[in-house]
């Protein structure tokens, strides 16, 4: 399973510590440390809320995957993420390196929702 995790700057080879995302849903958990993935590039957009971004910024964001990580994952349920089914979080509790695997440009779409389209891909 892929796992995802999107940033307006490119984080490629960057060690993250599990942490309380400052940017979280009041009803979302607040005590565990971890480090925010999706199965989907989609979900990440989702989790991130970049709609309300998109008319502040270009909608250029960098793809990033866990770098040949092999510590503990946690799927979180509705009562630690109550939109975990739109974002499909998966949530990793160790340190882990990312490797920036390309960039997309946002936009969102009244008919569609939230769409992407590869600007560059880098090699996996």
């Amino acid at each position: 399973m892929n796992y995802y995790h999107i940033s307006a700057y490119n984080q490629n080879n960057k060690i993250f510590k599990p942490r309380i995302p400052a940017l979280r849903l009041d009803s979302e958990d607040g005590r565990t440390k971890r480090v925010c993935f999706s199965t989907s590039i989609k979900g990440c957009l989702y989790a991130i809320n970049v709609e309300e971004y998109l008319h502040c910024d270009d909608g250029v964001y960098y793809v990033h995957v866990p770098k040949n990580y092999r510590g503990k994952t946690h799927k979180p349920t509705v009562k630690e993420v109550p939109d975990v089914k739109q974002t499909r979080e998966k949530w990793i509790l160790n340190n882990v390196k990312l490797k920036c695997i390309g960039k997309i440009k946002v936009h969102y779409s009244s008919k569609r929702g939230l769409i992407f389209r590869w600007i560059e891909k880098y090699d996996k």
